[in-house]
């Protein structure tokens, strides 16, 4: 098992013959789950023992091997997943609009939540809606988000009950769905739309509370800051994150190392680290610095894939689960121990 992040040895490190479409951390248990698109399952595995908890088939009872190939694979595919709050639910939004929820400490449906919420766009073709999102923003309360023909319609809903609390319609397209995010205090969402930059909204109202040029939105656990991937003015192969104060959008530091560019950004749970997607002219790597000092604390070369899709920290801040893509559909998973930080490897970083 790993010491470190010296970018040599995994905790844990496999493959997936399919696409990944999501993946979350529980909060206080260390457990996590991602969504496989074929065939259509998810899987809940432990962040201490690095062992699989239990495979879900959305469409069946839970089964210990590959699901048959006569499964709807279509409609049942998990577009994204979300655990509760206090980490006892884990909630699925599936392609067809469908939202499934299932406990996830005995992985069994809950027995008072399968909703079948049909997409909002009931009257248009199937085929050219997206069910987006699901995020838990309370215990009790999810938000929803479909796609279709250029609109973006979000919705709050309270799964004890069913009912819908609020919903806003947007006139724009969501860039990337991996980071329409919801921060901690679960008060504020940020969203990035295609060629308008990322909205911050406050989820009571509904109102935008500021805009701001940049992707991959990220709040810190803390709530203090939104770590944004911003566009240089000089050129498209250098990138720079921004630290902005969460909730005046004020920018409080940037960072940059000149050379590199910058994708998909995570806070470790003290806010102190910021783990970056990079890649320049000599390699794809992930950066971790320290936000404190604005410096780079390590950095480790991306071996086995290219560009990340996601990188998340455990609420412990002990493991670290990297998302990347291999070639032909193929995805893979490297969980890291991620304490102590080493010192840089300048053979990696020069």
């Amino acid at each position: 098992m790993s010491s470190g992040f010296d970018g040599t040895i995994y905790s844990r490190l496999f493959t997936v013959e399919s696409k990944i479409n999501s993946l979350d951390i529980a909060k206080d248990n260390n457990v996590f789950a991602y969504a496989v698109e074929n065939p259509a399952h998810i899987i809940i595995g432990s962040l201490d023992s690095l062992e699989n908890k239990c495979v879900i088939f959305p469409s069946r009872k839970i089964e210990d091997t590959v699901t048959s190939e006569t499964q709807d694979n279509n409609k049942l595919v998990a577009t994204s997943i979300s655990f509760s709050k206090n980490g006892k639910f884990l909630a699925a939004r599936m392609l067809g609009g469908e939202v499934k929820i299932w406990d996830a400490s005995t992985c069994e449906a809950h027995q008072q939540i399968n909703l079948d919420l049909k997409n909002v766009f009931t009257k248009e073709s199937y085929d050219e809606f997206v069910a987006y999102k699901v995020i838990f923003i309370q215990n009790d309360k999810l938000l929803l988000v479909d796609q279709k023909a250029g609109h973006t319609h979000i919705r709050i809903f309270d799964f004890t009950t069913g009912k819908i609390i609020k919903e806003k319609v947007y006139e724009l397209l969501i860039s990337d769905g991996d980071k329409f995010i919801v921060n901690n205090r679960g008060d504020l969402l940020a969203i990035f739309f295609d060629r308008k930059g990322t909205y911050v909204v406050e989820l009571d109202t509904f109102n935008t509370l500021y805009t701001v040029v940049g992707s991959y939105p990220s709040f810190s656990p803390d709530n203090r800051f939104l770590a944004i991937n911003k566009p240089s003015s000089s050129s498209l192969l250098v990138g720079k994150i921004a630290l902005l104060d969460t909730y005046s959008g004020k920018e409080i530091k940037t960072i940059s190392d000149g050379k590199s560019n910058f994708r998909d950004i995570s806070f470790n749970p003290n806010g102190k680290v910021l783990a970056i997607n990079a890649r320049d002219k000599k390699s794809y790597r992930i950066d971790f610095w320290d936000t404190e000092k604005n410096e780079l604390i390590t950095s480790i070369k991306n071996e086995n894939y290219e560009l990340t899709n996601s990188v998340d920290f455990s609420s412990n801040g002990e493991r670290m689960i990297v998302r990347g893509n291999y070639l032909n559909n193929k995805a893979l998973l490297g969980i890291y121990s991620a304490t102590p930080l080493p010192k840089i490897n300048q053979e990696d970083v020069d």
